[in-house]
């Protein structure tokens, strides 16, 4: 395997998938490895048709839910690329009724995604389905889409809704653990202890599946709360760098960089929420909180126009992100108000004040007694 791999670095395809077909296609872990990484071969060479076979065989061999899955997931992106929507549709239609209901399936979320599209379905529509059929994991996937969904479209409330039904409709011992991490996250934001429960239960019978980490990022945040930095420095230290690219790992950024302000560790802190900028896949509202934070960072170094500078930056790039803009404006004006700029920071407020978009932020109502 390691040998075909080489080759195939070295863009010597013939010598790679002569090196894949040599391992044994019920071969455990490797067989499966070999029929992806042939699949990829053929593919650099512009034969979709035989990634297509190769793929097709492998998934008649007995093998575990996600080695079944992903054989499936790489045939509809193939399909895909060749205009075939009729066999892309079966493919992700074939993953979700085979393993859609099963407990611990990696990788059956994006099939799930991918279909809905396809089928120009709802997830709410579909979790309904499945509550009803009583396949409750399956239910519970759609349930969860759901919530990703309201979130994404800055549905807040209503995504935390959801999360509240899943805790409540669905028993914890049917929540996979890709429902486990993030609703258990929710419910502790939520300051319910419920969250624990499921995320104690996430980690006693999926301790290797790289949803824990949502687990140790709200253990992290249950310690801050409760003022134990150092233990939730803990927590946080064990997120596995490879979730760089993850919304959950951008969120345990910045709480690194707060609990490292606040135990006055600024360089570190400095340092976190500086990188956390230049992530691509940071959304905006992440980077307005990251700019806060270093708006606070410097406040405490005594470094009142950083400050400003950082707050400035906040309601100038990311206005759409209604409640980091808001709260920048507020700060920025007091800020100013702390340096003697009176004038200037009543211009802030009558110009946040003006802006219609802010009336429903806790900020808004105070920067009408501020005035």
């Amino acid at each position: 395997m390691l040998l075909g791999d080489c080759y195939f670095a070295q863009s010597r395809l013939e010598q790679a998938l002569q090196q894949y077909r040599s391992i044994p296609e019920d071969y455990p872990v490797l067989g499966h490895l070999a029929a992806i990484q042939s699949a990829h071969a053929y593919l650099e060479k512009s034969q979709p048709n035989d990634a297509i076979a190769v793929l097709r065989k492998q998934i008649g061999v007995p093998s575990e839910p996600s080695e079944f899955v992903e054989p499936q997931l790489l045939s509809a992106d193939i399909y895909q690329s060749i205009g075939n929507e009729e066999a892309v549709t079966k493919a992700l239609e074939t993953s979700i009724e085979t393993h859609g209901d099963t407990l611990s399936a990696d990788g059956i979320i994006d099939a799930m995604q991918q279909i809905v599209g396809y089928r120009d379905s709802d997830y709410a529509a579909l979790y309904d389905e499945g509550l009803e059929s009583k396949s409750f994991r399956l239910a519970a996937r759609f349930g969860l889409l759901k919530a990703f969904e309201l979130h994404d479209s800055g549905l807040e409330f209503q995504a935390k809704e959801w999360y509240l039904k899943l805790a409540n409709e669905i028993a914890i011992e049917d929540l996979p653990p890709e429902c486990l991490g993030p609703i258990g996250l929710e419910l502790i934001k939520l300051d319910f202890d419920r969250g624990t429960e499921l995320h104690d239960h996430l980690i006693e019978k999926f301790p290797s599946n790289q949803c824990i980490q949502y687990a140790f990022y709200g253990y992290a945040i249950q310690e801050a709360e409760a003022g134990r930095n150092e233990t939730a420095l803990g927590w946080l230290d064990r997120i596995d760098l490879n979730l760089i690219d993850s919304q959950v790992y951008i969120e345990s950024m910045l709480l690194e960089g707060s609990i490292r302000t606040k135990l006055g560790d600024y360089p570190a802190a400095l340092e976190i929420l500086s990188s956390l900028l230049s992530y691509r896949w940071a959304s905006s509202a992440q980077k307005a909180q990251g700019l806060l934070s270093l708006a606070t960072l410097s406040d405490r170094k005594g470094d009142k126009k950083q400050a400003i500078a950082y707050c400035q930056r906040v309601f100038t790039l990311y206005p759409g992100s209604t409640h980091e803009a808001a709260e920048s404006y507020l700060k920025s004006a007091l800020y100013l108000t702390e340096i003697d700029e009176i004038e200037k920071a009543k211009e802030t407020i009558e110009e946040f004040l003006g802006r219609s978009e802010y009336r429903h932020t806790d900020f808004y109502k105070q920067a009408l007694d501020f005035q």
